[in-house]
């Protein structure tokens, strides 16, 4: 199916174009972030794997749908492959496929016939769903969006995209009239009884979020209730579990990276719940973030930022005025903090602690099985 997926991609970067008025030529942020939003099953990992896009780019070059840059300087590496810094949309000729305009539509699909484009093959895989919804009018019961894409496309991640792409276009609800229903990634993370207050941390990376959630054990009151482990990008997933969870009045709080990917993940978490869910209240844990940047400042090292991702606008006021300057000087420098320099000795520094047995900080096995034991 990728040859299909790089299609509908193909139709996405052209719909950003002629939206946007960029002429034909779009550069890596823009190509990558269309990616982002109508592929995320690809990338939604602690290690975001981009290969598929890179795929997606070489198909379309293949068929002369986009050209690349001849010069080399003109390719970069990113997240271990490599990519153009802008690609450009080859015109094709006018297109005479209009069949989705006067096909007689199943009543639940008949908004297809006014959206602007639709590709032959999206065409025929439209046919293949309405198919479906003739044979299976009302189902006995729902199943999930990946086995129900895998009944009827025979991929499992086929409805999926057509739901971000055609499904959106055309607002049709593609996995709630093929009854089913989406599922999300789970949360992972650690209960404390005896917190101050009824505060969620997620944390971005797993080694800070298994040692933040280890010396909240030893604490009598701990700051948080809740200790989750954020997965990188797949936060912005799992984000969608909260209202199964927990009620809307507890505080959440974000901790991650200072780079822009870093920075990313809570900014895009936050839109999210204040379009979906606005009643929860989203924000950064400025006094881990506050202490990861104590640190840098005095050690002096420097993090070279590797990551091409730029953001227009990136929220550092909650830093207040000791850190928004830094971090920004830090930033625009391309450098960054990895979290993990607030390592375990930092942490029970930080938070004070006397008493944590010394096997905890000689014997990692110990570590792990105390983990095991006491949290999950």
């Amino acid at each position: 199916m990728i040859d299909e997926e790089a299609s509908e991609f193909l139709i996405q970067l052209k719909h950003y174009s002629e939206k946007h008025n960029h002429n034909k030529t779009l550069n890596f942020e823009m190509y990558r972030q269309i990616f982002e939003q109508f592929f995320p099953e690809y990338i939604l990992s602690e290690t975001s794997d981009y290969s598929k896009l890179h795929d997606f780019l070489n198909i379309m070059e293949e068929k002369k749908k986009i050209r690349f840059p001849k010069a080399e300087d003109k390719w970069f590496h990113f997240h271990g492959v490599e990519f153009p810094e802008e690609i450009i949309l080859i015109s094709p000729k006018s297109s005479t496929f209009t069949k989705w305009k006067t096909h007689p539509w199943h009543p639940i699909l008949a908004k297809l016939a006014t959206v602007e484009r639709m590709s032959k093959i999206v065409f025929e895989e439209m046919l293949i769903l309405e198919e479906f919804l003739q044979k299976n009018p009302n189902p006995n019961y729902s199943i999930s969006e990946k086995e129900r894409s895998l009944q009827i496309f025979g991929d499992e991640k086929r409805l999926g995209i057509l739901n971000r792409t055609i499904g959106k276009n055309s607002k049709i609800d593609l996995i709630k009239i093929s009854h089913s229903y989406s599922t999300f990634e789970p949360l992972t993370g650690y209960h404390f009884p005896k917190a101050n207050e009824s505060k969620i941390l997620f944390v971005e990376n797993r080694d800070a979020f298994f040692n933040l959630s280890l010396i909240s054990s030893f604490l009598d009151h701990p700051p948080y209730a809740h200790i989750y482990y954020g997965q990188g990008l797949n936060f912005l997933s799992i984000i969608e579990t909260l209202p199964y969870m927990h009620s809307r009045d507890e505080k959440i709080e974000y901790f991650g990276d200072i780079d822009p990917t870093g920075f990313y993940i809570p900014q895009k978490a936050k839109e999210k719940l204040k379009m979906d869910y606005p009643e929860y209240s989203f924000q950064y844990a400025t006094k881990l973030y506050l202490k990861l940047i104590g640190l840098h400042k005095r050690a002096g090292l420097n993090y070279k930022d590797k990551d091409k991702r730029k953001l227009r606008k990136i929220e550092l006021s909650f830093l207040g005025n000791y850190g928004e300057g830094y971090v920004k000087e830090l930033l625009d420098k391309k450098e960054r903090i990895p979290q993990e320099l607030l390592h375990m000795g930092e942490l029970i520094n930080f938070y004070k602690i006397k008493s944590i047995p010394k096997k905890f900080l000689s014997d990692h096995e110990e570590v792990i099985l105390f983990l095991m034991k006491n949290f999950t």
